[in-house]
């Protein structure tokens, strides 16, 4: 196999997320938390300078107590996340690091804002790792790495957009009222929790499963060869048509989110039974590609499909490559044969 190209690659990764509900929501959610919680790591100065009329040791203070709750966090989160739901997880680290940007915005006590500090510091782990960590499980091992990176993007353009969203609201009005707009946030940003709940992740379903194997090839062909169609050909029984349209509604969705594009289903209107399923990829490196990106939970649904086919053979797979009609045809066999999909 031949390196994917690097923007075809970056391609792939988004196009997986973006086809993938849970990653949107741990994505979405991830980038409200920080655009939010980054405020009080950005007006922590402010705090000591303005609210609690010190200097850079106060600040020092502060910003102390804030890396020993992150510190703590570390040895925490794993037992809270043990015995608490992800969305419970998240909805204490939200509410809590919202009430420390409140207590830090009203207190004029050094001692009780560098408590507030410090419950910060231990939400901010606790909330970090567990959305770094439900997105990495959530990612097959194939785009895990790109995963990583566009959540990683979302993580720090978040950062960015809240520390000169706060700053200016700082510097319009004063530090506080900036402290409790972040806080307002960071509670809508729990409430979205009742809607967009993330769950615990199995992770057997995304384990790799290499069962393809490529057909034999008869016409002169190299991996950037292109474009390949594939058809795929069933025989449904009348009384199976429901839940195999439903298996397909999955089957198409994994399909385009390895590789595939212009997937379609068509049925035969001659022989009702016969069911056509057909998708493109761009070239053959590409149609290997996306077989070898099968997962555990890909494969178990296309055995499951096979088990609505009523033919005396498995299901006919055939692999076209596209011709331009202008250039000269060889000898029309275009088409490669196969029985495993």
């Amino acid at each position: 196999m031949p390196p994917e190209p690097f923007f075809a690659a970056i391609g792939a990764g988004l196009r997986y997320i973006i086809l993938s509900p849970m990653l949107l929501k741990i994505i979405g959610r991830s980038f409200i938390f920080n655009i939010a919680a980054i405020s009080i790591m950005a007006l922590l100065p402010l705090v000591a300078r303005d609210i609690l009329k010190g200097g850079p040791q106060v600040y020092g203070f502060l910003l102390g107590a804030f890396g020993l709750g992150a510190v703590s966090a570390a040895f925490l989160s794993q037992g809270v996340r043990d015995r608490l739901s992800l969305d419970q997880v998240l909805a204490i680290g939200f509410l809590f690091f919202a009430g420390a940007g409140i207590v830090l915005g009203l207190s004029s006590s050094t001692p009780l804002s560098m408590l507030a500090s410090f419950v910060a510091g231990i939400c901010w782990i606790l909330v970090q790792v567990t959305f770094g960590s439900t997105n990495q499980a959530y990612s097959p091992r194939w785009v895990i790495s790109r995963s990583i990176g566009i959540y990683q993007t979302f993580v720090f353009g978040g950062n960015a957009i809240g520390s000169y969203t706060w700053g200016l609201l700082a510097d319009r009005y004063n530090t506080s009222t900036a402290l409790y707009a972040a806080a307002g946030l960071m509670v809508a940003g729990a409430c979205l929790g009742l809607v967009f709940k993330i769950r615990r992740p199995s992770g057997a379903g995304l384990d790799p499963l290499s069962t393809w194997v490529a057909p034999e090839i008869n016409i002169d062909m190299v991996m950037k060869s292109g474009p390949i169609v594939t058809t795929i050909t069933y025989q449904i029984s009348p009384d199976d048509i429901q839940k195999f349209l439903t298996a397909m509604r999955d089957k198409r969705l994994s399909r385009i989110r390895d590789g595939a594009s212009r997937w379609t289903l068509s049925r035969d209107i001659v022989n009702p039974q016969k069911w056509i399923e057909r998708f493109h990829v761009a070239t053959w490196a590409d149609a290997k590609r996306l077989h070898a990106r099968r997962t555990v939970a890909s494969g178990e649904l296309i055995s499951m499909i096979r088990k609505l086919h009523r033919g005396s053979e498995p299901p006919h797979v055939q692999y076209e490559l596209v011709r331009n009609p202008a250039s000269p045809i060889s000898d029309g066999s275009e088409k490669v044969t196969h029985l495993d999909h």
